[in-house]
C-alpha cells in the first residue's frame, strides 16, 4: 500500500514539474502552439488546460465539458491517451489507460450504484479477464466480452453460494459446479441462467 503510495505521489510530481518547465502558448494561432502549456475555451462551454505540441493536446491535461463531465491526464495527437481519470455528472468514474480516446487495458469503472468492474478494456468496453462486484456484493469473475461475462468464470453471492462453470451474456449456460454455505455441492448444466438437467450431487472433498 505503501510502495502504491508513493508511486501515485511521484507520478503527481514528475506531471507538476514538467508542467512548471514549459512556457505558456502566447502565439494567437492555437495550431503553431507546440512545446508550451496553454488554456482554450469554446463557445460551448468545454474547457482544456494543459500541453500541446503541433496544435494538439499533447502531455498531461484537464478537459471539462459544460456538462459536468472532466477528463484529467494523459493525451496524445489531441486524443486521450495512457493512463487518466473520467468523471460523469452521475458520479460514474473511470480510472485507468487510455488508447486513442477510448478506454483500453486494465482500468476501473466505478458505477453510481457502487457497482464496479475491475480488469481489462477493450474500445470502452469491459473485455478481457475482469471482476465484477455488484452494489450487493455479488462477485463475477472470468472473462469479458462486450460488457459480458462469457466463457468460463465464478459467481459468489454474500450468503456463500458460489457457481463455478460457464456464462454466456453474463448467466450461468453450460457446464457447471454449485456449492451452497452448508457444504452441499452439485453438477449440472444451465441455460440462460436456469437449470436445465437435474443436479448431481458431488461428494464433499
Amino acid at each position: 500500500m505503501m510502495k502504491k503510495l508513493l508511486y501515485i505521489i511521484c507520478y503527481i510530481f514528475f506531471w507538476a514539474d514538467i508542467s512548471l518547465s514549459l512556457p505558456l502558448c502566447t502565439d494567437v494561432d492555437v495550431r503553431k502552439w507546440t512545446n508550451c502549456k496553454g488554456e482554450v475555451n469554446s463557445p460551448d462551454g468545454t474547457k482544456f488546460i494543459g500541453e500541446w505540441k503541433e496544435g494538439n493536446p499533447n502531455g498531461h491535461g484537464n478537459l471539462t465539458y459544460p456538462d459536468g463531465r472532466k477528463y484529467v491526464g494523459e493525451w496524445k495527437n489531441g486524443s486521450h491517451d495512457g493512463k487518466g481519470t473520467f468523471t460523469y455528472p452521475d458520479g460514474a468514474k473511470y480510472v485507468g489507460n487510455w488508447k486513442d480516446g477510448k478506454q483500453n487495458g486494465e482500468g476501473v469503472f466505478s458505477y453510481p450504484n457502487g457497482a464496479k468492474y475491475i480488469g481489462k478494456f477493450k474500445n470502452s468496453r469491459q473485455h478481457g479477464e475482469g471482476t465484477y462486484i455488484s452494489k450487493t456484493g455479488e462477485k463475477f469473475i472470468g472473462l469479458w466480452t462486450d460488457d459480458q461475462l462469457n466463457g468460463k468464470g465464478i459467481f459468489t453471492s454474500p450468503n456463500g453460494e458460489k457457481y463455478e462453470g460457464e456464462f454466456k451474456n453474463s448467466r450461468k449456460h453450460g457446464k457447471g459446479i454449485i456449492s451452497y454455505p452448508d457444504g452441499k455441492k452439485y453438477s449440472g448444466e444451465w441455460e440462460n441462467g436456469k437449470i436445465k438437467s437435474e443436479l448431481l450431487r458431488l461428494k464433499s472433498s
